[in-house]
């Protein structure tokens, strides 16, 4: 989706905090601004679309230690634009585009552990 971070805090996150990406999709750049909605050092937080190609975003991370262990999780709230057609003609697309999104995460975050 050629993910780039534009304009982000230069210190750690914080409620209240903005931060501004470029996407693309099927190839054309888009804007899409997030806002913090709620933080919660090392345990959760929430990120709600401000700007961008959602009608409704809404995504929390939380934490959990499991025994030696921190597990991840990802709650995604979505709806596309355009209502029912929106549905019909994007559903699946954007589906794919999160998992797509969440499997390489995944082995970003995998690689990376496996170097430190």
């Amino acid at each position: 989706m050629g993910f780039r971070i534009l304009k982000a805090p230069e210190r750690s996150l914080r409620e209240g905090d903005r931060i501004d990406y470029q996407i693309r999709i099927l190839g054309l750049p888009l804007r899409w601004r997030t806002l913090i909605t709620e933080w919660d050092e090392g345990h959760a937080f929430a990120d709600f679309q401000e700007k961008g190609p959602y009608r409704h975003w809404l995504h929390r991370h939380t934490f959990t230690e499991v025994g030696n262990e921190v597990v991840m999780h990802d709650r995604v709230d979505y709806e596309l634009p355009l209502g029912i057609p929106g549905r019909i003609f994007g559903g699946a697309f954007v589906r794919r585009q999160i998992r797509k999104i969440f499997d390489y995460r995944e082995g970003a975050i995998g690689s990376f552990l496996a170097r430190n």
